[in-house]
This record gives structure tokens, C-alpha cells and sequence, in this order.
């Protein structure tokens, strides 16, 4: 943590290094210098110092507070709709393995992109988007979930068709990949922030 802040005081310190050469350099010019001008060019160095502090600690709690919201959202309905999507699989390859000679053909073959879209409508419905300012890895994850819903299965895409058996558990698994490391990482960050912004 000390490593990573030091390239953030680099600038300061040359300016106060610029500063009090400058002062050095204009007391020279001054008959009678008492270091007042020296004395309030360090304080407004500090002021400047604190009010960068101050900037980045609200950011950070700002990111933090936004994380921890998301984290708690999703927390809620993505064993859902993980759970969900883990059974559409099992359902699919049953149904693949031991076909149901009562239903037409076309309702075995289309069984799986029914299973997929209504775990995709859910997602859709259920998955909340990440507040704005939420952290940049959690944004990035909630793309790839959002990326993934739309691969194979987007209703309103004119090529799209109802894919066959195989592909839809192959997007249920993508899909369930994708969303398990989104919940992954906001577990980790409703572990670590749970007692900063837990108001119950």
C-alpha cells in the first residue's frame, strides 16, 4: 500500500522542492526577509497535500460504498439463477439421453433453447447493473455476464434461430462461468466491506 502512494507523491515533493528553491531564490532579492513567505508557501503545499488526500479517501469510499451495494444485490438472486442454469443443463442432457418418445420431434429439438432463454429472460429481469462508480474489475465482469446473455439466444437479433440441444447447454455452462466469477468476486467484496457499510 506504502509502494503504490509513493508514485502519487512524486509530484508533491518536487513541488515543495520547487518551492522552497524559488524561495531560496527570492530571499536573495529581498532586503529584510523574515521567512513569512516561506512559512505560507509550505502551508498552502500542505493545504494542497490534504485536500489530495481528502479527494482520493472520498473516491475510494465512494467505489467501495457502490461495490458493496452491487455485491449485495447480486448476492440475492445469482444462486438462483445459477442453480437454475445448472439444472437446465442436467434437464437438457437427460432429455438427450433418454428422449421422450411422446413429444414431437421438433419440441425434443428445441427443448434446450427453451430451458436457455427462460434462464436468460431471468437473468435479464433479475441481474442488477452496477452502480456507475463500482470498481473497475466488477464492471468488466458484469460485461462479460451481459456479453454472454446475448451470444446465441438475443430475440431480437434477425439472424438468430433456436439453437439446437448442444449449443444451448453450451451457453448455459458459458453463461453460468461467467456469472459464477461476477459472484465470486462480489462475495470477496461483501467479505471485506460487510462490516465498513453492514447498517443492519
Amino acid at each position: 500500500m506504502i509502494n503504490r502512494n509513493i508514485g502519487d507523491l512524486i509530484p508533491l515533493i518536487g513541488t515543495t522542492l520547487g518551492g522552497f528553491a524559488i524561495g531560496v531564490i527570492a530571499r536573495n532579492g529581498f532586503l529584510g526577509w523574515t521567512g513569512e513567505t516561506f512559512i505560507a508557501g509550505l502551508l498552502g503545499l500542505a493545504g494542497g497535500a490534504f485536500a489530495l488526500v481528502a479527494a482520493k479517501n472520498t473516491t475510494l469510499r465512494n467505489e467501495q460504498k457502490a461495490a458493496y451495494r452491487f455485491s449485495k444485490n447480486l448476492s440475492i438472486v445469482a444462486p438462483a439463477i445459477l442453480n437454475g442454469a445448472i439444472s437446465a443443463v442436467e434437464s437438457i442432457e437427460h432429455r438427450e439421453a433418454f428422449p421422450d418418445e411422446q413429444l414431437p420431434e421438433e419440441d425434443q429439438a428445441t427443448f434446450g433453447y427453451r430451458m436457455a432463454m427462460v434462464i436468460r429472460s431471468r437473468a435479464i429481469r433479475e441481474i442488477p447493473p452496477p452502480i456507475e462508480n463500482a470498481p473497475v474489475d466488477i464492471q468488466i465482469a458484469y460485461d462479460r455476464v451481459k456479453t454472454t446473455i446475448g451470444v446465441y439466444l438475443d430475440p431480437n437479433d434477425p439472424n438468430a434461430h433456436p439453437v439446437d440441444n448442444p449449443t444451448a447447454v453450451k451457453w448455459l455452462r458459458t453463461f453460468s462461468r461467467e456469472l459464477g466469477v461476477l459472484h465470486v468476486l462480489c462475495h470477496g467484496y461483501n467479505e471485506r466491506l460487510s462490516d465498513t457499510f453492514n447498517q443492519s
